[in-house]
């Protein structure tokens, strides 16, 4: 049997909510497919459901795209699809050492 659980992200500000999320939700939409994970957005808090694992990735992505945007950086896909392909392969936090390396 497969345990779901919660996971909860506070994206302080509608402008970080925007950049994180994608125009038209593009960013939120292609890590809820590519994970297989449920994501809320209720103004500024994000509510993640799935299995523990998928939930776990989703939320350590997310946190990794407010820490790019928060040094200053715009977000595309690209970014998006380095911190999930990352993430998938057990690098936890590659795109969040990649911007203070470039910092």
């Amino acid at each position: 049997m497969v345990e779901i659980t919660e996971a909860k992200i506070s994206l302080e500000d509608i402008g970080t909510a925007s950049e994180i999320l994608g125009r038209n939700d593009e960013h939120l939409t292609y890590i809820e497919n590519a994970l297989g994970v449920r994501i809320i957005v209720r103004g500024e808090e994000m509510l993640i459901s799935g299995e523990s694992a998928q939930v776990a990735m989703a939320e350590d992505i997310f946190n990794q795209l407010r820490s790019y945007y928060q040094g200053g950086n715009r977000l595309s896909l690209q970014e998006v699809n380095y911190a999930l392909t990352s993430a998938k392969a057990g690098n936890m936090g590659a795109l969040a050492r990649l911007a203070s390396e470039i910092s």
